[in-house]
């Protein structure tokens, strides 16, 4: 499977009162960080990590304020919480600095209130007036409208939607199918079959923290280190999720769970670059291939538990094509895009690839002092040779 380039978590829950520092869910009117104009990040799956994710601390854009995906101020002039404009636009504002960001292959974590036969999401906000809960239903055309009015035509591909909600399965395929008439391509969203368990975690000095998501199974418990979890990881919750997708044919939701969707669709680099010139397109693929490849190498490394007796080069390996895999991403589409000499941009691909292949320049670091580990072993127990098998077929 594929890892995600870039990730954001947009969280629409706040019904709680809160002092602690960094804590998910406090509503606007009772949160010490009132200002709209925050960048905060969150720290995801800290007590489980995702092998999907490249990088766990992803921004998190909090809308914690009332917002039912409308325009128009509030009567109750308490509940506006801007003096020159609409929640609406408030919250527009917050989540369109980061979805303008996206590449092809991210994730948009979507924290919501589902329920099993509704076709929106719930906002719960504790309103000024502790005894009071104002409950907002956001619907998929709203929140369609707003992927497309911020997520740049070139990144519409491989984007996937991760549903934080209780059973929003009718939400997710009306979603699906709005941003199939959107234009949006090899796309994906994703929806709990039953309902969803939050764990938040407990460092929360620099930044929010997530511990972790998922589904209850009776009598499982997680192997975290949240031993009171009831959060399970196990092969009885592998069909706990289903998928609406237009992998295949770009004009039809299709419905699958969700490991059939990652054997199938997750496990090579399908990407849509329309509207690129040919040159561009080929500068595109290759940047994504390679940084799929790679994440192929990084999953396997992640998915062991022993890498030797004493890891002379896995970790170094690891570290070395993670460096490589920032250095990539350092790139991204729009730059090439506005590129007036693409040829510069390959070329510097190029020098990376050599570099680190061949230990040199900034990839030295990453080295040994012991001559039988200077070069990479392609028979190492963490499988770089996943990387230079794949890699050998985009040359």
């Amino acid at each position: 499977m594929p890892k995600f380039r870039k990730a954001i978590f947009i969280d629409f829950n706040a019904d709680e009162i809160s002092d602690k520092p960094y804590s998910m869910g406090v509503s606007y009117f009772y949160d010490k960080r009132k200002s709209l104009k925050r960048k905060e990040t969150i720290d995801v799956y800290t007590a489980k990590k995702r092998k999907a994710l490249y990088k766990d601390k992803i921004p998190y854009i909090r809308i914690n304020f009332p917002y039912n995906g409308a325009q128009g101020r509030y009567s109750n002039d308490k509940l506006n919480v801007s003096k020159v404009c609409d929640n609406y636009a408030a919250a527009q504002n917050l989540m369109s600095k980061e979805l303008c960001r996206l590449e092809p292959y991210s994730r948009i974590y979507v924290n919501a209130h589902g329920e099993k036969d509704d076709d929106t999401i719930g906002q719960m906000i504790k309103l000024p007036d502790k005894n009071e809960l104002m409950v907002n239903d956001i619907t998929a055309e709203s929140f369609a409208d707003t992927l497309n009015k911020y997520i740049p035509k070139y990144a519409r591909n491989n984007i996937q939607i991760f549903m934080l909600a209780c059973e929003a399965t009718l939400f997710a395929k009306k979603l699906m199918n709005e941003l199939i008439r959107l234009g949006f391509r090899k796309t994906s969203v994703l929806a709990y079959i039953y309902p969803v368990f939050i764990e938040e975690g407990s460092k929360r000095n620099k930044y929010f923290s997530l511990a972790d998501a998922g589904t209850e199974v009776e009598g499982m418990y997680s192997l975290t280190k949240f031993a009171s979890s009831n959060i399970a990881h196990n092969d009885n919750t592998k069909n706990n999720k289903i998928v609406f997708h237009n992998y295949g044919d770009a004009y039809t939701c299709h419905e699958v769970p969700y490991a059939d969707f990652k054997q199938k669709y997750q496990n090579r680099v399908y990407l849509d670059t329309y509207g690129l010139t040919e040159a561009q397109h080929e500068t595109v693929l290759l940047q994504n291939m390679l940084f799929q490849s790679l994440a192929d190498y990084l999953i396997n490394y992640e998915k062991s538990t022993y890498h030797g007796t004493i890891e002379f080069h896995g970790g170094m390996g690891y570290k070395r094509a993670r460096f490589l895999c920032d250095q990539l991403l350092l790139v991204n589409t729009e730059s090439i895009i506005n590129s007036n000499n693409i040829e510069i941009i390959n070329e510097n691909i190029i020098t990376n690839i050599k570099s680190f292949t061949k230990q040199t320049g900034l990839y030295s670091q990453f080295g040994s002092s012991f001559f039988w580990t200077h070069n990479i072993n392609v028979n190492d127990d963490s499988a770089i040779d996943l990387y230079f098998e794949k890699f050998g077929k985009i040359l």
